[in-house]
């Protein structure tokens, strides 16, 4: 359930960024197609990223209100939040290419996604479980977003990444070595504060600095933040 969220960003910028494209493709405007994917992948990457974070440092406090059988479904959300936050850095690569004059291709790539599902799904779930599931569902929408993405570069040659991709990356990378690497017996209220602490600091200085995302900037400087 918690991995929903993680979809929100994707969600919301395709309603908006989807007729966009469409609009874009009428006018055969390649530019603005392109400005607008890549757009979607900073945007998308930058939310999925800090959402990612502040639920993996929550997610011992989620757990612990729940039976201690459920515990198994840690590393099932682990993955299965993987595979979201891949589907959000390779932004809205389904629209583009179903708002363009190659259309039918998603289909086909529809296709690849079911049998790679099916056939991960057979291998895996009965020698993981539920961990296994979570891998295959890792695996089909990896591959469907990274074929995809590959289709984009060599039909239409465009791509989604920027230099900012690298600094979330980095950020993110940050957030979660330094979640993961506290104290196992830390209180998991005071893992969950700390981790969103950290979370919200490394992200809002990072896009201070660098302006990825310049409405957070504009968020900030209303709220009283000058130095955003």
């Amino acid at each position: 359930m918690m991995c929903v969220l993680l979809e929100i960003p994707m969600n919301s910028l395709d309603r908006i960024a989807s007729p966009q494209i469409a609009h874009a493709w009428n006018l055969n405007d390649t530019e603005e197609v392109r400005k607008i994917y890549q757009m979607s992948s900073r945007y998308m990457f930058f939310a999925g990223s800090v959402l990612f974070c502040l639920l993996w440092s929550a997610i011992d406090l989620v757990y612990m209100f729940l039976p201690p059988e459920y515990s198994q479904g840690r590393t099932a959300f682990f993955v299965i939040a993987v595979a979201s936050l891949i589907n959000l850095l390779t932004g809205i690569n389904s629209s583009l290419i179903t708002f363009s004059r190659k259309y039918f291709v998603i289909t086909f790539l529809l296709v690849v996604l079911m049998v790679v599902a099916v056939v991960a799904n057979g291998i895996l779930i009965p020698l993981y479980g539920i961990t296994g599931a979570a891998i295959a569902t890792m695996l089909a929408l990896a591959t469907f977003n990274l074929l995809k993405c590959a289709y984009i570069a060599w039909r239409f040659r465009m791509q989604p990444f920027s230099s900012h991709t690298a600094l979330i990356a980095v950020a993110f990378a940050l957030c979660m070595g330094v979640i993961g690497v506290l104290p196992a017996d830390l209180h998991p209220l005071s893992r969950t504060f700390g981790g969103t602490a950290l979370t919200l600091a490394v992200f809002v200085s990072l896009n201070a600095r660098f302006k990825m995302i310049p409405e957070i900037n504009k968020l900030l400087r209303r709220i009283g933040v000058r130095k955003a």
